[in-house]
């Protein structure tokens, strides 16, 4: 009897334990890629989960995946047990964006773009004729002074290619007929004479245009001029710095391609509105195109610019010679006496300056 007792009073103890546990169940995590989890184990039917990714330096998380879908895009999650679950925690390679500018905008680069964390990036340089590359340069830190320059990507970057003028004779700007062309420059050179033009004369009156204070005492005698005959001229550019036309030329290229911008823009010491001598005519409805020439102002300095010193730089059909696009809005001052010999010989102003006046070499 005692024997009987002892036997079911085991059963009862056994069946209470089974009780009191219940069901079980395995929740398992695996990794695909770079990072650690946290959380796998045997869970009591009901309780808690919880589950954490942690990615790794350069990989960032995915999502946590079951049987190949999508189980939740958080890198923390909890669930209820119910049932023995496989989890797997994706970890992918960070994207890194490598952004690359020119400076000045006289070569072409190679190597921009996407590249995941840890892929070689191989960046190249080829200059312009004329030009030598320098270095690449990163943040305000020079990173190589080879044209040929790898990495392995680990972050984001614009990197800065730069270019430097192999060394054709600057020319002294200070010469009032020194050419001015694609295969000069003027190298840093600002005009020591700068005066600001009358706000009555510019198109913007708030606007900073200079010029150098011979060209302003002409420019106002043909701006009165052209009131008698009652035509308003306004200046919509004048005096540009060397910094100013890096990132003119630069912008330009961006947006419409170097090859495009070389017609209508200069390269930085390669434009007359450096001399602070170079005026651009605006205030009408077709500022900076050919229809510029159409307009009264447009008209007027034709025929009349050379009276008082104004040279027209890009006259129509002149592209071959003068490198640029016809430009009825840009006049040059090269003096009244200059300008009328110019005007008397048919030329393009860029042969007559080069056969009729030598330019004095900077020292």
């Amino acid at each position: 009897m005692k024997t009987l007792l002892a036997l079911t009073l085991v059963l009862l103890l056994a069946s209470a334990g089974c009780a009191e546990t219940g069901p079980q169940y395995d929740v398992a995590v695996a990794v695909d890629g770079n990072g650690s989890v946290s959380g796998a184990g045997v869970y009591k039917d009901g309780s808690l989960v919880g589950l954490s990714a942690e990615p790794e330096p350069g990989y960032e998380f995915a999502g946590w995946y079951e049987d190949e879908q999508l189980f939740s895009e958080q890198s923390v999650v909890e669930f209820t047990a119910g049932s023995d679950r496989e989890l797997v925690a994706r970890f992918d390679p960070r994207q890194f964006v490598i952004d690359l500018e020119i400076a000045p905008y006289v070569g072409t680069v190679s190597g921009a773009g996407d590249y995941a964390y840890g892929d070689f990036v191989k960046l190249k340089a080829q200059p312009a004729a004329g030009y030598d590359f320098l270095q690449w340069e990163s943040a305000g830190e020079v990173l190589g002074a080879e044209s040929e320059f790898e990495f392995a990507a680990a972050e984001d970057k614009k990197i800065v290619a730069r270019f430097s003028y192999q060394g054709d004779p600057v020319y002294d700007g200070n010469n009032l007929f020194v050419p001015v062309l694609k295969t000069t420059s003027l190298g840093q050179f600002v005009p020591g004479d700068l005066v600001d033009i009358p706000s009555r004369m510019k198109q913007n009156p708030s606007a900073n245009r200079q010029v150098r204070m011979e060209v302003l005492e002409h420019l106002e005698q043909m701006w009165e001029a052209a009131q008698v005959d009652g035509v308003t001229l306004l200046v919509n550019s004048a005096y540009r710095s060397y910094q100013t036309q890096v990132n003119l030329f630069t912008n330009y290229a961006r947006q419409h391609g170097e090859e495009a911008a070389n017609r209508f823009s200069a390269r930085p010491g390669q434009s007359e509105h450096q001399l602070g001598t170079a005026v651009d005519f605006g205030g009408t409805d077709r500022d900076f195109s050919a229809g510029f020439a159409d307009t009264e102002p447009g008209q007027w300095l034709l025929a009349n610019a050379h009276r008082f010193g104004f040279a027209l730089s890009y006259p129509e059909g002149s592209e071959d010679v003068s490198g640029y696009i016809y430009e009825p809005w840009h006049y040059r001052y090269i003096g009244v006496e200059a300008a009328t010999a110019w005007e008397e010989s048919g030329e393009v102003l860029a042969v007559f300056l080069q056969t009729e006046a030598l330019p004095v070499l900077a020292d």
